[in-house]
C-alpha cells in the first residue's frame, strides 16, 4: 500500500480553489502541507504569530476578493487561533445583505498555568488551579448586516 502525506491531499485542493498565497506559522505538524503548497506553486508567507497569520489572511482576502488561508502549527499557538467566514449578497442595486461568523479561540485549547516547581511546597508538581487558566473560552459570534 502506498502512503501519502497531508501535503499531497491539502495542497491540490487549495490550488484548485484558486489559493495563490498561504500565511503560515511553520512547525513540524504542518511542514508537509507547506511543502505541498510549494510543489503546487502556492506562495508561502511566514509569520511569527498565529494571530498575524489570521489577520494577514483576512486582509489578503478582503483586499483582493479572494480566498485567504492561514496555517498554524500545534502547541501553545493553538490557544490564539481565531477564525471568521463572511459572505455578502447583492440584493438590489447597491443594497447588500451580509452574513458573518467568528470563532474566538476556535480550537478551544486550554492553556493552564505552569506546574508548581518548589520541591518543598505541598502542591509540588500540581498544575495550576482553575483560577490560573491563561486562555479564554471559545466564543462564537454570528452577525447579519444590511447596507443600502
Amino acid at each position: 500500500m502506498t502512503s501519502i502525506h497531508a501535503g499531497e491531499l491539502v495542497a491540490p485542493v487549495l490550488a484548485k480553489a484558486g489559493v495563490g498565497c498561504v500565511f503560515a506559522l511553520n512547525g513540524a505538524h504542518v511542514q508537509q502541507i507547506l511543502e505541498g503548497c510549494l510543489d503546487h506553486g502556492i506562495r508561502l508567507i511566514d509569520v511569527r504569530h498565529e494571530a498575524a497569520a489570521g489577520h494577514a489572511a483576512e486582509g489578503y482576502a478582503k483586499a483582493g476578493r479572494r480566498l485567504g488561508v492561514a496555517v498554524v502549527t500545534a502547541g501553545p499557538g493553538f490557544t490564539n487561533v481565531d477564525m471568521s467566514a463572511f459572505k455578502d449578497f447583492h440584493t438590489y442595486h447597491e443594497q447588500v445583505v451580509g452574513f458573518r461568523f467568528d470563532a474566538f479561540n476556535a480550537f478551544n485549547i486550554v492553556s493552564y498555568g505552569n506546574p508548581d516547581t518548589g520541591v518543598t511546597d505541598s502542591t509540588f508538581g500540581q498544575i495550576a488551579p482553575l483560577g490560573q487558566i491563561r486562555s479564554t473560552e471559545r466564543r462564537l459570534q454570528f452577525s447579519l448586516h444590511y447596507a443600502f
